[in-house]
């Protein structure tokens, strides 16, 4: 990691530089607690400046205090120490500075987890800041995952393609549960998540019908995380170029998984044709304003005189005050159609009463 991020320098004065992986931006994040909680442990002090760099056994500035009015202000501390006996030249560090400044969070100066911690709390306590822009970052970023309108079994796969704990092959066999990470489609490369979505020929012709402007073949981003970190911060790209984005990544691993279990690999058009369906489908099922009929009144009312009124499910004949005047029920043995059922007591009742 050093070889790509910091070749020329040390940790405490790298950048980030341009397109960093997930991995580098997460140690990264890290660098200002590291600055507030190192410092100088001595050796012969060639390389240690007296008054600018943080070498004393003193939080929280571990600098010097006294005023540089004796020696220059690229003193080192090389210039303390007697070259013939290799102590410190007591008279000279009396002479020149203030009684507490006479030589962190270890007593050894070793890193640890525990003096990390307490070196945040203590910026946390001192600046009250509770973020970085790198957190605050990563919660934009998830934030707008989550929000796609998009179903849930794809924001699941979208969480794990980032965390990088999707069943390919190759994790399969860091896990030790496969011994072969080799991707049987081609047989030529491991099954790694960058070669599933971007190495494949499958992934890369699929990608070409996509009509998404990104680099199709995934140089700049080898990680999932770092390809949709691209295209949200980088491009910009609004939520429904992200959606379609998700929607055909995951219709290329239902694809790879359906040709694991045995069914016929599908060509590059197929694969997007179910990336587009699914992502109409969704918007149409959840986006788009559903219309209501008008409710109507269902009640029954009676009819104006001297009319009846007749309702057929049991031949019941009402009058305008909605009294029973006649009614009939009767089990027909004949195999008949709704509508002759319906009117078939009507027409018994009218032979009854001579209507």
């Amino acid at each position: 990691m050093k070889a790509r991020y910091f070749p020329d320098t040390d940790f405490l004065h790298v950048e980030l530089g341009s397109k960093p992986s997930y991995a580098w931006r997460s140690i990264f994040s890290a660098l200002p607690i590291v600055k507030v909680g190192c410092r100088w442990q001595g050796g012969d002090g060639t390389s240690i400046c007296i008054w600018t760099d943080r070498w004393l056994q003193r939080p929280s500035t571990f600098r010097m205090t006294s005023p540089s009015a004796s020696l220059p202000l690229d003193s080192k501390v090389s210039s303390l120490i007697n070259p013939d006996s290799g102590d410190w030249d007591v008279t000279l560090i009396t002479q020149t500075f203030l009684p507490d400044d006479i030589w962190a969070y270890t007593p050894k100066g070793s890193f640890t987890v525990n003096s990390a911690y307490k070196v945040t709390l203590s910026m946390n306590q001192s600046s009250h800041t509770t973020e970085t822009s790198h957190s605050t970052s990563q919660s934009s970023f998830w934030r707008i995952i989550w929000n796609l309108h998009i179903p849930n079994k794809i924001k699941l796969f979208t969480w794990r393609a980032c965390q990088n704990i999707l069943p390919t092959k190759a994790n399969l066999c860091h896990r030790h549960v496969l011994d072969n990470l080799i991707y049987e489609a081609f047989g030529l490369a491991p099954e790694t998540t960058g070669h599933l979505f971007w190495d494949c020929h499958i992934a890369k012709e699929t990608w070409k019908l996509s009509d998404i402007l990104f680099d199709k073949h995934g140089l700049s981003y080898r990680d999932f995380m770092d390809f949709l970190w691209h295209l949200v911060f980088t491009q910009h790209v609004g939520t429904d170029i992200l959606e379609l984005t998700v929607n055909t990544a995951w219709s290329i691993w239902f694809s790879r998984n359906k040709t694991r279990l045995g069914a016929t690999r599908q060509p590059p058009h197929e694969i997007m044709i179910k990336a587009r369906f699914l992502f109409m489908e969704y918007q149409d099922a959840h986006l788009r304003p559903t219309l209501f009929k008008d409710a109507t009144d269902n009640r029954w009312v009676p009819p104006v005189f001297p009319w009846y009124k007749v309702n057929v499910d049991a031949a019941i004949i009402r009058d305008h005050e909605g009294f029973v005047v006649a009614a009939l029920s009767k089990r027909l043995p004949l195999p008949l159609g709704p509508l002759e059922a319906e009117g078939r007591p009507w027409m018994r009742l009218r032979s009854l009463h001579g209507m």
